[in-house]
């Protein structure tokens, strides 16, 4: 196995990992999953300003490959 328990990253898992509380944390993720954990840290006693977040999303392609693309005027 590659991996120490089987399951989705919750508060639960978090709390069971005796986290430190002057610890950094940055997490990335889509919006829910992010709130949910930033939540249940700030719940543990970790202070806010020691989270950090970004999130995942889809986008237009930086590089859109064979498929053309319009041009937009310039701003």
């Amino acid at each position: 196995m590659d991996f120490n328990s089987a399951g989705h990253l919750d508060t639960r898992v978090l709390q069971q990992q005796n986290l430190p509380r002057d610890g950094d944390f940055y997490i990335c993720g889509p919006s829910t999953f992010m709130s949910d954990l930033t939540a249940g840290l700030v719940a543990s006693g970790i202070a806010p300003d020691r989270i950090q977040t970004e999130m995942f999303g889809a986008g237009a392609s930086n590089t859109p490959g064979i498929a053309a693309a319009p041009r937009q005027a310039p701003h």
